[in-house]
């Protein structure tokens, strides 16, 4: 963008940033986690619930505009999580329209109970896509520009079912995009377990790009490069997984907390959360306002999901006791 001033031409470059916002939304102990994440899959709460939306509609490109996107076609990875192998940082592109694709697209895994992750037990069924595919989706939002003023603006919104949850790429008004992977994961509430207990973390360095995690410091939200340089939207990358994401202990006999001992795993965790990671890209005069807002408006929505978690649970109930009375009467 060229300004003049004073018969001076100077040129001002708007950078593109990428910024980390993580949201952590504990579920209730009497709704199952399978059941929040069912919810999750049937994609319509996640659209539903967002404060803005004017209404939404399928669209039949389903993934072919995300197709070299490695956040939904990375290479195959052992946990369902933003944590795909390391070693794929050095081979995405800085532009999601020429990031690269791996011929083989994202499996989720067969066993992963033993490392706290859940599923909703219906992998199967009928009104679960094949995992890997993407289903897109026309959103239409109502934008306030001032008192008695609104504006609606639409933009394409891509989602894909992993064995815990659900990953979303929106490519939104103003440039802005984003990527967000809502997962259920088990609470460890010990900080030398979870290195980073707090509920919400926003990385608002606007000097730098959010360096990669490693599996002793991973914070539950991966990593991410930064923008392309070409202005347009960059895949993000992927650190490697936690300790507890890929089924082990942190506390082995090299850790202090071990003493010079093997320590064996913690037993699986009763108590779950719904855990948002999201990586938002956006002109860098933006990002105040936007880590912000999503930040609040995000929390929100993960919170309405859940409960539409326990409303189905609550019908469903009601349900089975009809159906159990009628057959009562007969």
């Amino acid at each position: 963008m060229a300004v003049a001033t004073a018969g001076i031409s100077a040129v001002v470059i708007v950078m593109r940033v990428q910024r980390q916002v993580s949201v952590t939304v504990p579920i209730p102990s009497h709704i199952p986690p399978s059941v929040v994440i069912a919810t999750l899959q049937t994609i319509s709460p996640v659209i539903r619930n967002l404060g803005t939306l004017s209404h939404f509609e399928e669209t039949p490109e389903g993934g072919g505009p995300v197709a070299n996107d490695a956040f939904f076609y990375g290479p195959s990875s052992p946990e369902p999580s933003l944590t795909a192998a390391a070693e794929n940082n050095n081979n995405s592109s800085s532009s999601s329209s020429s990031s690269s694709n791996s011929s083989t697209p994202y499996h989720t895994p067969t066993n992963y109970s033993s490392s706290g992750h859940v599923s909703n037990g219906n992998e199967s069924a009928a009104t679960r896509s094949t995992p890997g595919s993407v289903t897109s989706y026309q959103i239409f939002e109502l934008i306030t520009l001032a008192p008695g003023l609104t504006k609606e603006v639409t933009y394409p919104a891509y989602f894909q079912r992993v064995c815990d949850g659900i990953r979303v790429r929106a490519n939104g008004a103003a440039g802005i995009t984003g990527w967000c992977e809502f997962t259920v994961r088990p609470r460890y509430t010990d900080a030398n377990i979870n290195p980073n207990p707090d509920n919400v973390n926003v990385n608002v360095n606007a000097n730098s790009s959010p360096p990669l995690a490693s599996p002793n410091t991973s914070t539950g939200a991966s990593a991410y490069t930064a923008d392309g340089d070409d202005g347009s939207a960059a895949s993000p990358e992927y650190s490697t997984p936690d300790a507890f994401s890929s089924g082990t202990s942190p506390l082995s006999s090299s850790s202090p907390l071990g003493n010079g001992r093997p320590v064996p795993p913690p037993p699986p965790p009763t108590d779950y959360d719904l855990h948002e990671a999201i990586v938002v890209e956006a002109n860098s005069l933006l990002m105040p306002f936007v880590c912000h807002t999503m930040q609040i408006a995000h929390r929100g929505l993960c919170s309405k999901v859940i409960q539409e978690a326990e409303d189905n649970i609550v019908h469903f109930q009601a349900w089975d006791q009809s159906v159990s009375s009628s057959f009562g009467q007969q």
